[in-house]
């Protein structure tokens, strides 16, 4: 059959079509190019549309056959057609075939086409954000070719490009031009590729992240929700963002996803991963007596602080009191290569591997090049550099029992990839100790009367590369944590960067986290008796 639709195409070109092409093959006025038709549409995890084709037309001219191109050029502008200088000068050389506009609207298109006979348009597809800011870091964009340029539309371009489809311009008996086709009109089926995102928790994201950052004074937000169950990634927004639809107006750093781009150091919410290694290996007692230094510790010439000046913590309150001091202590049992080997098992230092998304490895330098410093400071979650899915998803593994996701933004039919890396043992005490957190230690701002959530907060200070230091004025601020505490269902992290109102994970991050855990608890059919809705009216 192949071999039969060969001959019978060749048959087509040669004897059917011969006069036809002959012509085009005299006329000095002719353009062959392609365009790309049917590119599959982008759902949310219900099915919902995120990224759609739209009929645009795209202008072209034989420039030659323009009798006053500065006439042209002139009028376009009052249009609202901005040429690109490179366009311009084609133009006004009239050097033949030029692609004067892609994405025109389909009226404007006629209008020029029927004013200037060497003007014409091919009606052609392009790409719509229905959700304009919602999924841009995550989906991203199209060139104008319906090529994807960034994000999911780039990493599956393969998946998701439709048909190519052949065109010759050509000049008619009137001096007018007419296009003619390879194929006939391709008439597809509507196709579909589905990421694991949920449209209405990202819009619960997304307005809870860009009241935090404008409440709190910050630079950035970034929240990111994971199913605990299998990887799925619900939600992850930072504000501020941009509009794929005019993607080109924004700033380049805008256009990242940024919860797998982010690189910061976390703070305390590295804790709790101190404790489970500590629980694991019978190397600590929750009962034991830890002196706290009343706030300060020397080590290694460099002095230690804690935020309120602790004297003596049991050691569960070391971590639900998040103190520094005692961390250091603790931590101080496991051995350089021991703790270096475990972080590294964890996944801190390595790429998650997810999938529908680049990212960032983050930074964990070998133990061999470790100063005294490193190991208590590590700890405590400095001199290390994490991305927020890396966060996510071990904040995932206490909730589901010890499961390391390989984290997904798009669906797949795949059994979802994990790796045991907790166990029950140290998981059924850490996990009532986050609970405690939030009951009674430094995230009580995440205590709801709603959904029950467990958690840890961060507050790091941001080295500064300049004065080779960390900065005493800029600060990373986040809560990581999972919900409903008592059958988890999403883990999340929150951070905001420079927050201005208060530099602390606990009266920043982890309100914006209550928020949205709230919201997303009713929508996963969480059974909430009573929940405040905002008048928005």
């Amino acid at each position: 059959m192949f071999v039969l639709g060969i001959i019978a195409r060749l048959v087509y070109l040669q004897i059917v079509k011969y006069d036809f092409y002959y012509n085009i093959s005299l006329n000095q006025s002719s353009k062959e190019f392609t365009i790309v038709q049917n590119r599959a549409v982008v759902t949310d995890r219900n099915g919902v549309v995120i990224a759609k084709n739209k009929k645009v037309a795209s202008l072209y001219t034989f420039s030659k056959q323009i009798d006053d191109p500065k006439s042209l050029i002139a009028e376009m502008r009052s249009k609202g057609i901005l040429l690109s200088k490179k366009t311009t000068q084609k133009i006004l050389n009239q050097e033949g075939f030029v692609w004067i506009k892609r994405g025109v609207d389909i009226d404007t298109a006629e209008y020029f086409s029927k004013k200037y006979k060497s003007v014409g348009y091919i009606v052609d597809e392009g790409r719509y954000y229905p959700y304009n800011n919602l999924f841009s870091q995550i989906v991203g964009f199209v060139g104008v070719d319906n090529q994807g340029l960034y994000g999911v539309e780039k990493l599956y371009d393969e998946d998701l490009k439709g048909e190519e489809i052949s065109i010759i311009a050509l000049k008619d008996s009137t001096g007018k031009y007419i296009l003619f086709h390879d194929k006939e009109e391709i008439i597809a089926k509507e196709r579909s590729f589905s990421i694991t995102i949920d449209k209405n928790m990202q819009m619960i994201a997304e307005l809870s992240l860009m009241e935090g950052v404008q409440e709190f004074g910050a630079d950035k937000g970034i929240a990111i929700g994971m199913d605990v169950k299998n990887g799925d990634i619900l939600f992850a927004v930072t504000y501020p963002g941009f509009d794929a639809n005019r993607f080109s107006n924004y700033s380049q750093d805008l256009w990242k996803n940024y919860s797998t781009f982010y690189l910061f150091e976390p703070g305390s919410i590295m804790k709790p991963f101190t404790f489970i290694y500590l629980l694991e290996h019978d190397m600590i007692n929750l009962d034991e007596k830890i002196f706290c230094e009343n706030g300060k510790y020397d080590i290694y010439n460099h002095t230690i602080k804690d935020v309120h000046p602790y004297g003596t913590l049991t050691a569960a309150d070391v971590l639900v009191k998040s103190s520094n001091i005692g961390t250091i202590k603790l931590n101080s049992r496991i051995q350089a290569k021991d703790f270096y080997e475990y972080l590294k098992s964890l996944g801190f230092g390595s790429a998650t591997q997810v999938l529908g998304s680049g990212e960032e490895s983050g930074l964990l330098r070998i133990y061999k090049k470790w100063s005294g410093l490193s190991q208590p400071s590590i700890s405590i979650g400095q001199e290390i550099l994490v991305t927020p899915i890396q966060i996510v998803r071990l904040y995932a593994a206490i909730a589901n029992g010890g499961y390391l996701f390989v984290p997904k933004f798009v669906k797949s039919n795949e059994k979802p990839l994990a790796t045991k890396v907790f166990g029950e043992k140290s998981l059924s005490v850490v996990r009532p100790l986050l609970r405690e957190v939030v009951e009674r230690g430094t995230a009580t701002t995440a205590k709801s009367e709603y959904v029950p959530i467990a958690g840890k907060t961060g507050t790091a200070q941001k080295f500064d590369k300049r004065l080779g230091r960390y900065s005493n004025t800029e600060y990373t601020a986040s809560f990581a944590g999972y919900f409903p505490y008592d059958d988890p269902k999403v883990s999340m992290v929150v951070i905001y960067e420079n927050p201005k109102k208060s530099i602390y994970g606990g009266t920043t991050a982890a309100v914006t986290f209550k928020k949205i855990a709230e919201q997303v608890a009713v929508l996963l059919g969480y059974k909430i008796k009573h929940l405040r809705i905002k008048n928005v009216g």
